[in-house]
């Protein structure tokens, strides 16, 4: 699945994984020669909303500036009304189309051992958040 370009990025293929911290979906964009143009998401402080497994906390400021909307240009995901607070800015939480959904799922399946450790972090994120899976 491919980004056109926004902000400082001269768009790319993405390149699906997850926060450590959080085991929430993480997108990167990727040039053709495989050089990093951008970072798609962003892992909000903790307290925030955990992003479902299906969602995505977008960075639309300073270079990612239109990221959002890029997105959903793209056919990458849906705006929600959802919104937090990272620093002096804020994220927007996005819902991944059912092609990216498909893509990211495919990304995972190739890479069990990732896969497994994003399950691990989600459990252990949502024991933090007082929530159960």
């Amino acid at each position: 699945m491919r980004i056109e370009k926004f902000g400082h990025c001269r768009g790319g293929e993405l390149v699906w994984a997850f926060y450590e911290e959080t085991g929430e979906i993480a997108v990167r964009v990727v040039w053709n020669d495989g050089t990093p143009e951008a970072t798609l998401t962003v892992c909000p402080p903790l307290g925030t909303r955990l992003a479902g497994p299906h969602e995505i906390w977008v960075k639309s400021w300073s270079e990612n500036q239109g990221a959002g909307l890029a997105v959903i240009r793209d056919g990458i995901a849906d705006a929600t009304e959802v919104h937090c607070q990272c620093g002096y800015s804020v994220a927007g939480l996005y819902q991944l189309t059912p092609e990216a959904v498909a893509e990211m799922q495919d990304a995972f399946r190739r890479d069990p051992d990732m896969a497994t450790a994003q399950e691990q972090a989600r459990h252990k994120a949502e024991a933090r958040h007082g929530l159960s899976s």
